[in-house]
């Protein structure tokens, strides 16, 4: 049985906007029956908050971004001396009680927050800019007490909260809210709910990411497509300017959403150039495999820091041959490895939306993908606008590594694009 602890921030909006954020919390524990019918405790987290359980911001008109100097912190500690399993806790807000003397809630997508953990007295960006409105099950976080962790540990955060400046208030019949109604009944009341358990949390990247997919997604500027539940980055240059991913000194391009929360990459641009191998099988059970096998699940592999906590180390890859890029080939010839590449199938649905000289995987150069196109050959990107060439596998050619993020991925800064790439912690 687990208990949960609350944290009850409500926030109050006046006519000069004031902010009051009170705070309770509760003690959580696990325990867990142990086959000898004795109880074991595992693990205990505790809840603080430093200094004060009160934030008053006076005078807080509506705002394009936070107030430096205004946050509420508090504190995760505790200890896990359990050898199996990790605890994960989840930072969750929903809405508070209202206020009995107001009536109308403050819409869900004008309050805006922050979320950062302070480490070593800086402040680590978690979550900036989102709304209520943007949450998937409410969670703005997720993190663990790793499992066999005997000593405490503490982690601290700060939240900050401000109402957006893109408010509309006036006696008008577009906005938001007329005069009379946020200065005299206008109110926002958020809970935060910390709890934990032993099970597995999606993190928020995963969702916050697709919703970036398909907020940048319109008629003039398509960015994806949907099969079979995955979603396929897909489109332009100039569309997709969003899925750039920073990790083990490479930059990345996410090129697929999958249900179960893990998303595909491929490298920004060649790594290498290597031939193919001596036929055109990927992976073979006998030691006839291609060098591009053996070059991107040993050499390619050992340059990637940390991956066993990253990615997918046991990845499925459809290698199976087909002649026609535009028909998903059948799950014939299929390869668990950490490592592998695009398949022709996979690279037509990234430019589904245009043409391969216009789509975001264009480098204007020749590389190797994962499947072959008859007995003999292997398909190959060209500098043509479409993936319709293949080569022996004796042939050099660019090497762009893929590789699937685990779907409890962290991600621990950046905004997606070019200049900022995510970066992964």
């Amino acid at each position: 049985m687990k208990d949960k602890k609350v944290l009850i921030i409500g926030v109050i909006i006046t006519v000069i906007l004031v902010f009051t954020v009170g705070v309770t919390y509760a003690f959580y524990s696990y325990n867990r029956t142990g086959t000898n019918n004795s109880q074991l405790v595992v693990g205990d987290i505790y809840m603080h908050f430093n200094e004060s359980n009160e934030l008053t911001i006076t005078n807080a008109m509506p705002q394009s971004t936070y107030d430096t100097n205004n946050y509420f912190e508090f504190t995760i500690d505790g200890k896990n001396t359990y050898t199996e399993e990790d605890i994960w806790y989840e930072i969750v807000l929903s809405h508070g009680d209202a206020d009995a003397t107001r009536t109308e809630r403050l819409r869900d997508d004008l309050l805006r927050f922050r979320l950062v953990e302070v480490i070593n007295g800086e402040e680590e960006e978690l979550v900036t800019n989102q709304s209520y409105d943007d949450l998937t099950n409410q969670r703005i976080w997720v993190d663990t007490i790793s499992r066999n962790t005997t000593t405490e540990v503490v982690h601290s955060y700060r939240l900050y909260m401000w109402v957006t400046n893109t408010i509309s208030i006036g006696n008008t019949s577009d906005a938001d809210y007329d005069t009379e109604t946020w200065n005299n009944e206008v109110y926002a009341s958020i809970k935060v709910n910390v709890n934990g358990d032993f099970n597995e949390k999606d993190l928020p990247f995963f969702n916050d990411f697709k919703k970036t997919v398909i907020a940048n997604n319109t008629s003039t500027c398509p960015t994806y497509v949907e099969e079979d539940g995955i979603t396929y980055i897909s489109g332009t240059k100039d569309c997709i300017d969003f899925n750039y991913v920073w990790y083990s000194g490479k930059l990345w391009r996410i090129t697929a959403i999958y249900p179960d929360g893990t998303m595909k990459m491929i490298t920004d641009d060649n790594i290498t150039t290597i031939s193919y191998g001596s036929n055109v099988n990927f992976y073979t059970d006998d030691s006839n495999s291609s060098y591009m096998y053996q070059w991107l699940n040993e050499d390619f592999l050992s340059t990637l820091y940390n991956y066993e906590n990253i990615i997918v180390t046991e990845a499925s890859w459809n290698a199976t041959q087909t002649s026609s890029v535009s028909t998903k080939p059948s799950e014939i010839t299929m390869v668990i490895a950490p490592v592998g590449l695009l398949n022709s199938y996979e690279v037509y649905k990234s430019y589904e939306n245009t043409i391969l000289r216009n789509s975001y995987l264009y480098i204007n150069g020749y590389w190797w993908l994962l499947n072959p196109n008859t007995s003999s050959w292997v398909w190959f990107v060209s500098n043509s606008e479409s993936v319709a060439t293949a080569n022996p596998p004796s042939v050099s050619g660019g090497v762009r590594p893929s590789i699937n993020l685990q779907s409890g991925i962290t991600i621990n800064g950046g905004t997606g694009t070019s200049d900022d790439p995510y970066t992964i912690s």
